[in-house]
């Protein structure tokens, strides 16, 4: 059986690729870095992979991904207009980089196939189209950041025929015109006339829609199907001839306002255009010629209506847009877009988790410039010290055991095993871990990995225990982590991690606690099956307050400890397979009841020209204020404690404003919006004591007022 390397086989193409691959009998390695690309396209074949994390640009991890494969389908690029504008230097490096360790790799691994997928930007403005393989590439001006892109496809190109031409015994290129499909990302043209269709309909429920695009609208492309176009790879892979380029897609020129009328169509709706202005660097037209691929025996079967109408379809369907929620921009800067991704959830009958169904690259939703401290909160500083307490009780902790936490944020939690004699040692990627480190906690900044884990234990010796307060849920190859875990646990050590409780959330439908770096919500039974994976066993459980109800898990390689009946009664009380779909289904509905009565009792203040602000801007704040709709013309402001980082800052995807706490009590508005409805109760008579004279608003589990 051939092996075959896919670069970048995460993505959209990528993963379709290597169904396609392992359908036709290959054995397939993956080599991604998810920046872009995500696991879950790869779902129900990861076992059938060998998958390799990292860099394209890692010369060394290169090397070692090629090494006992046949062929290599280079795909690895930063795709997505939005990156060509803010970030040509990051495309260019990829490009360069990532082409030369890969001709490298090839020629010391005696690899002697490789397939390179470029662009149809090479052309920029085609002197003729249809645009056949002769045509001369063209980069016309290099101050354009756009052209990061189509130049990068171009020396890739280059390094490919030059280098192969004597190197390698078999080179071939393909052209990707205009892929499309599910699943392809939110920044194309199609995804993005979904999107726009959904929220437009969704503000005006009938009639026809003004619809803004970018253009006159008479400008042209061709679209091609993600199935059409893994066909036409396959055939460039079977029957192509060496240094020969080919042209996938379909001559089938359509323009840009017969596709938004097709995704209006299968919306559903109709649509009145209105025409804006083209980005610098766009073309008018854009088809290419396929004779070339035609003569091999290729021919497109999915039509555009039948394709257009499956993708609109898919996003309709993933669409619960919202912003990251720590990902806040100060007051007074220039505004610029930002991004939102889907919050749909998936529920797996097998294994019992409820994850969200896309992953947002890391550096995304932990920016280095990170807002959140755990700190600045009195029940989450009361939770760290109850956990060293009942884990010192429970198993005997000694002064020289050394404690691990993975996520460690500002170092709330390991200060309480700081100051109870044990060793400490946090790791945390964003900058929020300088705030550890200043008050004598050591703290890696970095993610938490196997490679970090072993460095870790080389260094500081095996951990008695490894805590992940409230992040363990936030990490897509979660089994990785587990694996990197159990390579720095002491055959006795102790894994404690806190999640977001499911059935807490389902029970007081907290819906403002799903937003992206909450991947999974977990109920004992998923952890359990998770854990048991890896050859861990949970041996104490107990359900927590924090975040408006959380479950504390203690695992342990199996038999090092005691099983303790707080676990099978846990276990006993949760729904599982119909009876958890049957609580989903309900959720889902009284979600959107739930907003549409906070709607309702916001119209009626509004009506008599009440005031309101917000109380406290934690990170649910951001899903439940975007989903709502809440903006700058409903809340005047947001305050938060003194202190805070979020303070000068606009919650994400708004205008509102974060201030400090003491304005609510100077301007005295008619309302206050708990976002932290959870500890109401609590929040409530306190700034009352404070002086506060107007009414609280609970959001959920239903609008109330205190």
């Amino acid at each position: 059986m051939k092996k075959v390397l896919v670069t970048g086989g995460a993505g959209f193409v990528g993963a379709a690729l290597v169904r396609r691959l392992l359908r036709d009998g290959f054995a397939v390695r993956v080599l991604d870095n998810n920046s872009r690309g995500a696991l879950r396209r790869l779902t129900g074949i990861l076992d059938d992979i060998e998958m390799v994390t990292g860099d394209i640009r890692d010369p060394t991890l290169v090397q070692s991904a090629l090494k006992g494969v046949d062929a290599v389908h280079h795909l690895a690029y930063v795709n997505g207009t939005e990156n060509f504008y803010k970030m040509p230097e990051t495309v260019l490096e990829v490009a360069v980089k990532g082409m030369m360790n890969i001709l490298d790799g090839c020629i010391r691994n005696q690899v002697g196939t490789l397939y390179l997928a470029s662009s149809s930007e090479v052309y920029q403005l085609p002197p003729r189209v249809p645009t056949d393989e002769q045509v001369p590439l063209a980069v016309p001006d290099v101050k354009n950041p756009r052209l990061s892109y189509g130049g990068g496809k171009i020396i890739c190109e280059l390094l490919a025929v030059n280098y192969g031409r004597n190197l390698l015994e078999r080179v071939c290129i393909y052209r990707p015109h205009n892929i499309y499909g599910p699943d392809m990302g939110w920044e194309h043209a199609i995804p993005q006339f979904a999107v726009r269709l959904h929220g437009l309909a969704a503000a005006q429920p009938s009639g026809i829609l003004r619809f803004p695009i970018q253009g006159s609208g008479a400008e042209t492309r061709s679209f091609c199907f993600i199935d059409d176009f893994i066909d036409g790879v396959s055939l460039v892979q079977e029957k192509g001839e060496h240094l020969g380029i080919y042209h996938i897609g379909t001559m089938d020129e359509v323009s840009i306002a017969e596709v938004a009328r097709l995704v209006a169509k299968s919306g559903g709706r109709e649509i009145e255009l209105i025409p804006g202005n083209l980005l610098a660097g766009s073309v008018s037209r854009r088809c290419p010629d396929i004779r070339k691929l035609r003569a091999i025996g290729y021919g497109p079967r999915v039509s555009l209506p039948a394709g257009v109408a499956k993708t609109v379809s898919w996003y309709f369907n993933n669409i619960g847009l919202a912003p990251p929620v720590n990902q806040m921009r100060t007051i007074g800067t220039t505004p610029f877009e930002q991004p939102s991704y889907p919050t749909g959830l998936l529920y797996c009958r097998n294994c019992e988790p409820v994850q969200l169904g896309l992953s947002v690259d890391p550096a995304v939703i932990f920016p280095p410039s990170y807002p959140y401290t755990s700190g600045t909160t009195r029940m989450l500083r009361d939770n760290f010290a109850e956990l060293y307490r009942e884990s010192k009780e429970l198993y005997g902790l000694q002064p020289e055991d050394l404690i691990v936490d993975i996520g460690s944020n500002d170092g709330t939690l390991l200060s309480n095993f700081k100051h109870g004699g044990h060793r400490v040692l946090g790791i945390e990627p964003t900058d929020v871990g300088q705030i550890a480190r200043d008050h004598g906690i050591e703290t890696i900044q970095n993610y938490f990995r196997p490679d970090i884990a072993q460095r870790v234990r080389e260094q500081y010796g095996a951990a008695r225990v490894v805590t992940a307060a409230n992040c363990f849920a936030h990490i897509e190859d979660v089994h990785n982590i587990v694996e990197g875990i159990l390579a720095l646990l002491a055959d006795k050590g102790l894994f404690i991690s806190e999640n977001h409780y499911l059935i807490s959330l389902l029970s007081t439908l907290q819906y403002d606690t799903i937003y992206h770096e909450h991947l999974r919500y977990y109920s004992l039974h998923s952890v359990k099956y998770l854990l048991e994976m890896h050859g861990l066993e949970v041996v104490h459980a107990v359900r927590i307050p924090t975040h408006g109800g959380s479950i504390r898990v203690y695992s342990a390689r199996k038999g090092a400890h005691p099983v303790d009946p707080s676990v099978a009664a846990i276990l006993a009380s949760e729904p599982v397979g119909d009876a958890m779909l049957a609580r989903l289904t309900k959720f889902r509905s009284d979600v959107v009841l739930a907003k549409l009565r906070l709607l309702a009792l916001f119209k009626e203040i509004k009506e008599k020209g009440g005031r309101i602000c917000g109380i406290s801007a934690p990170s649910r704040a951001s899903t439940l204020i975007n989903y709502v709709g809440l903006d700058d013309g409903i809340l005047d402001y947001v305050v938060e404690v003194k202190g805070s980082l979020k303070i000068g800052k606009y919650l994400p995807g708004t205008l509102v404003p974060v201030v400090e706490e003491s304005q609510m009590f100077e301007d005295q508005p008619d309302y206050a919006l708990i976002l932290s409805w959870h500890i109401a109760e609590e929040l409530a008579p306190k700034i009352r004591g404070r002086g506060f004279k107007g009414k609280f608003i609970t959001p959920l589990p239903e609008p109330r007022l205190l």
